[in-house]
């Protein structure tokens, strides 16, 4: 709406200045995650290389390359905090963070919404997600999730938690890699962390 406003004043020839940098920034993303996401996904993703057979597509040109194969479909679990301190404006970025990862990255995705306990379980290959809806609003406990994922016997081969960090750290670290998405500037007492931007 704000990019048709926008276009209707220019064309008008009535468009403050102050109103397209507005404009201007809410149409870059909201965060440059890419990077650190791509490199904890990457890390996901055990390959294979190979040389029987080799790569096809450089035979014609008399290489013999290594073809690499993946070995599995990672699985991903990713974590919502759904507590009463999140905003709706934040859980619009989290879930627009999540559609974001399932557009791109080919695994499979198990997605969990949790205040003091798991509310929403759910299971994804390919997005856009079309309707979650949010329970709990309560308390903010993290220890609900990684004690869910341990008790179904979930072997992910990584885990994404988005929140605003503000609840107690469970002291016990997981084997598998974690990545938490925080909207505040409290650091996490393990895994790699992404600082959102405030909201």
């Amino acid at each position: 709406m704000a990019v048709q406003a926008e276009q209707i004043a220019t064309a008008a020839g009535d468009m403050p200045g102050w109103y397209k940098g507005l404009v201007e920034a809410a149409k870059k993303p909201r965060i440059r995650w890419e990077a650190i996401l791509r490199r904890f996904v990457s890390k996901l993703q055990p390959v294979n290389q190979s040389f029987f057979p080799p790569h096809r597509r450089h035979l014609w040109r008399g290489m013999y390359l290594p073809r690499t194969q993946r070995k599995h479909k990672p699985t991903l679990v990713i974590a919502i905090d759904s507590s009463a301190s999140v905003s709706n404006q934040l859980l619009e970025v989290f879930f627009g963070e999540l559609n974001a990862i399932l557009a791109e990255l080919p695994m499979k995705i198990v997605l969990l919404t949790c205040d003091t306990r798991v509310h929403h379980v759910g299971t994804y290959s390919r997005g856009p997600l079309k309707e979650v809806e949010v329970h709990g609003r309560g308390g903010t406990f993290f220890h609900p999730v990684f004690e869910w994922v341990e008790e179904n016997h979930i072997r992910p081969d990584g885990l994404i938690y988005m929140t605003d960090g503000e609840a107690t750290w469970p002291d016990k670290q997981p084997s598998y890699k974690t990545l938490w998405l925080i909207s505040t500037t409290i650091k996490p007492k393990w895994g790699e962390h992404i600082e959102l931007p405030r909201v």
